[in-house]
């Protein structure tokens, strides 16, 4: 919901949710190597307290926590993750629940089983390429 110069958000499982998700919308835009903002996104996940473990977490993978938090409190945070959400409104068929997996841009209900099973498989079924070597 527009408020003032940024959004307020409502999320699914609280305030908590909508806090951790400002602090990966940003973290997204603040890290620019993607193998490292991958394990900064795994590290919060799988932490106790996901909102809670950014520090911690940009600490385990080598980047500055506090950029990262000070986008997460601001209203370019709340901007950063307005625009997530119009990405993720603007897929088709729109998001209802997550993990979303979407593979060479679709989304399929098959994709989505086999790679929360297999998903070492799936990719290097559907790899369009020369596969990588974790595949041969």
């Amino acid at each position: 919901t527009p408020s003032e110069d940024g959004y307020t958000f409502e999320c699914q499982h609280g305030a908590n949710e909508c806090h951790g998700n400002l602090v990966v919308s940003c973290a997204k835009s603040i890290i620019v190597e993607h193998n490292t903002f991958v394990d900064f996104t795994i590290c919060l996940m799988t932490g106790e307290s996901p909102p809670d473990e950014g520090e911690r977490c940009a600490q385990e993978v080598g980047v500055e926590w506090d950029p990262i938090n000070q986008c997460a409190e601001s209203v370019d945070g709340e901007l950063l993750l307005y625009e997530q959400g119009q990405k993720q409104e603007a897929l088709d068929p729109v998001p209802d629940w997550m993990p979303w997996i979407i593979i060479n841009d679709e989304f399929t209900e098959d994709n989505l089983v086999e790679a929360q099973v297999d998903l070492l498989n799936l990719v290097c079924r559907v790899y369009e390429g020369s596969p990588p070597p974790g595949c041969a």
